[in-house]
This record gives C-alpha cells, structure tokens and sequence, in this order.
C-alpha cells in the first residue's frame, strides 16, 4: 500500500529511544526523565538533552548530544506517523537517545563521595600507602618492582563483578545481550531476516552493501576473474591482497562462479570488497588518521568504508571496538556469500589476524555455528550459517 508523506513542521520533537544492551519487552513500565541544558543561550548547548529512564529494576541513561558530535556528517533522524484511513504518513523529526544502564559497580553513590573517600583512606594498610609513596618519589628499579608485583596480585573484584552480570541477566525490561559481545547489537548492525526462507536472504547483500559502492568495486574486481598466474604473483607482492585467503579464493574460485560469468563477477567483487575490510580491520590509529586513507579505493567505497566503520574525521577519526567487530561481522557475512555458508576459518582468521575465541563470538552472534572437521587426519575449524538461525539465548549464555 502506498502512502504520501507530509512533512509536519514546527512540531514538538519526538523522541525514538534505542537501549544498548537490548530491547524494550512488550508491556514494560518506564518512568522518564528529560533534563535540558541551562545554556539555551548557547547554540552549541541549546539543542543537549539527556533522559533518564526508570524500569522495574534497573535505571537508564543517556543523551542526544554525545553520538552527533561523533559524526562528521550531518545526521537526521525521523518518524512516520501513518493513517491508514487517509493513506498519509505525518513525518516528524526525532531526537535519539542512545541508554545505558547505570549499574551500581560503575557508579559510586555521589552524596557520600566525601565519606566512602575518607574511608577508604583510613582502610587502607601499610603496603599500599608504602606504594603511594614509591609511586610519586621512588627510584626506577623500585617502580618496577612495584609495577610487577601489583601485577602479578589477583584482585578479589569477583562478587562485584557478580553482581553486575546477575543484575543485567535478571533484568525484567529488557531481552538482555551477552554482557561480553553485545550479541543485539551485532544482529542490529547487520540487516537481518531471521524469518528468512532461504539462507541467501538471511544477510542480502543487496541491503548491507549499497548498489553504488558494488558498481564502484567491479573494475578492481576484474582482477579476480580468471586471473593469469602473473597476476596471481602480483597480488602474492601486494600487502593488500595477500592474504593466503584472497588468493586461494582467486586461483581456485567456487564451481557455481566459474558456470556464470554474472555470479563470478559479483564473487570477484566479493572478494574485492573483502580484501578492503581486511585492511580496515587491520588499520591502527596512525593509519586512518591519515589525509591519505583509501586513496587508492574509488570514491564511493572510500566514502562508504569511513561512514560504516569510523567515527569523526582525519586526525579526530576514532575507530572503537564495537566499529572493528562490525567490520569483522561483514568480513564473515561476505565469506559466507563466498564459501556457500560453510567457510574455513583457520586461513580466515589469520587475514584480519583475530582468534578463534572472536570468530567464533561473532559467528554465533549472526545466527550462525562453529563446527569441528577432520579431513586427512588435520582438524578443521567451520563457521556455517543455516537455517533455522541459532542466535544465543539467555540460558545458554548462563552454562
């Protein structure tokens, strides 16, 4: 059914609410607070809020502020209001607020600040005020020794820890995420159907990948179309392509690639854009700081890799955790479209130089498994993605 926007203007500003470490249940009670900033003045500081959320157990926080400072490009974020009745769709813009939940191990409680300060100094013993002062006069060798001995000290932080992890796990608002990985906010990153009838639809490429970075990635990738054995040791050369899975892929391509010249070239531009995640995933701070990064990647994908996987520009471009583990989520999606769903992780893992203990978190956060073969007496580690999906669940993650 088709419907026609209006765009409602001067409205008040709605508010769309994404919670990090899940989602809402349905029939969960929330008490909100919305504080703005004093500064109306201040076009810099007019337009900051920050919500506080109050569910049965737990209390959220966050603002509107923190993540449109991050990006450099001006970012909008809207509703649709839709009457059926009518075929209208009212638009209206939206402040977004990214929540958190403030657990007690993180947050001291800040009326007794002053008291737990003292306190704590009164409790503390002879050795650690000995460190303090070895910290601020002692002599090298001293703080070494210091330094090695508090590092090889196990601190009993394990009830605290505890009590945390119960906390979010016992949570009745929200689906709770695994507390190591952020399992929802993977599957939120990567466009999923997970009612999907067919494996290929489960992550469509189409929908992650927009059509005009993979037209951009068909020159490149012609490379990879019946390559010559020259052009196999030119890419051995390249520190971009050589990573031994590239370049198996390349010299010995899928059965299904080498019957149709279209599916062999979207797996050629596969391939190509796979080899642009290896090196994205493998950039420390130095490297996309640079003016000069991607400049040899045409310019939509160029544009597409530092919106999809960084934070702010040139010398403020930042590149989280959270952004790597993306990268390395359309790493395994892509090599699942290569390999038919059943991809060999031991030369995988060694192209974006991770562990097993990660390609195995983030494949189980796609909905897919990790599964053990031996051919010829040699184990063989297989991520594979089938139907139905197998996303984690609260009990298993608790074993």
């Amino acid at each position: 059914m088709a419907f026609t926007l209006k765009y409602v203007e001067n409205a008040p500003k709605q508010m769309l609410v994404q919670f990090s470490n899940g989602i809402a249940k349905t029939g969960s009670k929330f008490q909100c607070e919305l504080y703005e900033d004093k500064r109306q003045d201040d076009p810099r500081f007019c337009k900051r809020k920050l919500l506080m959320v109050h569910g049965q157990r737990l209390t959220y926080v966050g603002n509107n502020f923190e993540e449109q400072e991050t990006y450099p490009y001006a970012r909008k974020f809207a509703v649709a209001k839709i009457n059926k009745s009518t075929g209208i769709a009212q638009v209206f813009d939206v402040d977004r607020f990214s929540l958190s939940p403030v657990l007690a191990c993180n947050y001291d409680d800040i009326s007794s600040d002053e008291e737990e300060s003292k306190k704590q100094i009164a409790d503390r013993t002879f050795t650690e005020k000995q460190d303090d002062l070895t910290e601020v006069f002692g002599s090298h060798k001293r703080k070494r020794a210091m330094a090695s001995r508090l590092r090889n000290k196990v601190a009993d932080s394990t009830n605290a820890v505890q009590t945390a992890v119960e906390n979010l796990l016992e949570a009745g608002d929200l689906d709770v995420a695994d507390e190591e990985e952020s399992f929802n906010d993977m599957q939120s990153i990567l466009p999923c159907t997970p009612n999907a009838e067919k494996v290929e639809e489960v992550y469509p490429l189409t929908k992650m990948v927009p059509a005009i970075v993979s037209q951009s990635l068909k020159a490149d990738a012609e490379r990879f179309i019946h390559p010559t054995r020259e052009q196999i040791n030119e890419m051995k050369e390249d520190s971009n392509l050589s990573s031994q899975y590239i370049i198996d892929h390349a010299r010995t391509p899928i059965f299904a690639a080498t019957q149709n010249e279209q599916v062999y070239e979207e797996y050629a531009c596969c391939l190509q854009l796979l080899t642009y995640l290896i090196r994205t995933h493998k950039m420390k701070s130095a490297d996309y700081r640079r003016k000069t990064i991607f400049e040899d990647a045409p310019e939509q994908v160029r544009e597409w890799l530092l919106s999809q996987f960084f934070l702010g520009e040139k010398g403020q471009r930042k590149m989280p955790a959270r952004m790597r583990d993306k990268c390395l989520a359309y790493g395994i999606v892509l090599a699942w479209n290569i390999d038919s769903f059943s991809v060999n992780v031991d030369s995988f893992k060694v192209a974006f130089m991770v562990s097993q203990q990660k390609i195995s978190t983030i494949v189980r956060a796609l909905g897919g498994t990790m599964k053990v073969t031996t051919s010829g007496g040699v184990k063989k580690s297989i991520a594979c993605l089938s139907l139905p999906l197998k996303f984690p669940t609260v009990n298993n993650r608790r074993k």
